[in-house]
């Protein structure tokens, strides 16, 4: 499943002709007693269409979690797909898991109950976000490209520096419409954010 996942998210992005991709890594955890997989994920970096010098900007990230603090708040596994600084590492403790954890300067906002976003401390504009999908929600090519393709290349066409915080979030809102909240979208509560 992710490999094919992992096909249509490329594939998506490229289409935007926004973003230059890198060589993706993957990640994935074991139990405490290291019989099975809890989490696995892919992370793809991003770089700017520019000429010029080819700089990551951020990764884009692709969890599955079957059990444990990336699906227990939802009772069932979870896909999360999220825009962040770096690439998951597991071993970093660097990876999707509720509550959430910011940096102090980080400010958080959960954005119609299905996207959190949290900005860059002094510019006040978001440079991280996330949501969540049921993953039993993943039934075939169609609800990846319902469910996680689209939203993805919704969200990345939205450059938060161009609007104010009310504009942007009518866009987030657009990317992740309240339709595939009944379709699988996980409706986040502000106390599995930490907020």
């Amino acid at each position: 499943m992710l490999e094919d996942l992992r096909g249509h998210v490329v594939g998506g992005i490229e289409k935007l002709g926004k973003f230059k991709t890198g060589a993706i890594d993957e990640d994935s955890c074991l139990d405490e007693n290291e019989w099975f997989y809890t989490d696995s994920s892919f992370s793809i970096p991003l770089a700017r269409r520019v000429t010029g010098r080819r700089r990551t900007f951020a990764h884009l990230s692709i969890q599955v979690s079957l059990i444990g603090v990336g699906a227990e708040v939802a009772g069932e596994p979870l896909l999360h797909i999220f825009l962040w600084l770096d690439k998951v590492s597991f071993d970093e403790d660097y990876y999707f898991a509720f509550p959430i954890e910011c940096d102090e300067s980080e400010e958080m906002h959960n954005v119609g109950n299905r996207l959190v976003t949290w900005n860059g401390g002094e510019t006040g504009f978001p440079f991280g976000w996330a949501y969540s999908v049921k993953l039993f929600a993943i039934k075939d090519k169609e609800a990846i490209k319902e469910l996680i393709v689209d939203p993805i290349s919704g969200l990345l066409s939205i450059d938060p520096r161009q609007f104010a915080r009310d504009e942007w979030e009518n866009n987030v809102v657009k990317a992740l419409p309240d339709s595939l909240l009944q379709k699988g979208v996980l409706e986040y509560r502000d106390e599995w954010l930490g907020i």
